[in-house]
């Protein structure tokens, strides 16, 4: 038996301009009503090479010092391994060095999770306690060497609860910016 729990969808974007690029993309949908969220990221594409990487917000607002820890593994189309890591860092870095076009796009998923301390910009904790935000992802594409990588891993913010942030931030580093960026974001309750 059980019950409860499912998934569904908060939002669906599907950004392209070949001419004016983004340089981040925010989402502030997290809330109280889920406690955890997963990201099918469809397509990202940068106008040049550059890096992938994310901020959790709170309130909108990119968290602001360099609490940011992350490790995450990946080997390469030439059979070398692509280490990232970060200690203390302004940022989480998913994807070092993506090849720029926009027909060589990045694709995988973000998984954000609560660990059951309590939901999302509820500031507040459940009788569970208030856990670090999280996010765990896997990313492949293409990068700069002309290599076609994988990079998984998993990071957190350090100085502050998920139940204190609404959302997070990509920034794209690549020449102007991405070109296109398409994904869908899903909301998880509580089982």
């Amino acid at each position: 038996g059980g019950g409860g729990g499912g998934l569904a969808v908060i939002s669906a974007v599907n950004n392209y301009d070949s001419t004016s690029y983004f340089s981040s993309y925010s989402f502030t949908g997290f809330d109280s009503s889920y406690d955890n969220y997963f990201v099918l990221v469809h397509a990202i594409s940068q106008q040049g090479a550059g890096d992938i990487t994310l901020e959790f917000l709170d309130d909108g607002s990119d968290l602001p010092d360099s609490a940011y820890r992350y490790s995450a593994y990946g080997k390469d189309s030439n059979g070398t391994d692509q280490i990232l890591t970060g200690n203390n860092t302004a940022t989480l870095q998913l994807f070092d060095n993506q090849k720029s076009g926009d027909n060589i796009p990045v694709s995988g998923y973000m998984y954000f999770h609560n660990g059951r301390g309590g939901r999302w910009d509820s500031d507040s904790s459940d009788s569970e306690g208030a856990v670090r935000p999280s996010v765990q992802w896997q990313f492949g594409g293409k990068d700069n060497n002309n290599y076609h990588r994988v990079a998984q891993g998993s990071g957190h913010y350090d100085n502050t609860s998920a139940n204190t942030c609404n959302g997070f931030k990509l920034n794209f580093t690549g020449g102007s910016g991405a070109v296109k960026v398409c994904l869908t974001v899903y909301g998880i309750k509580r089982s």
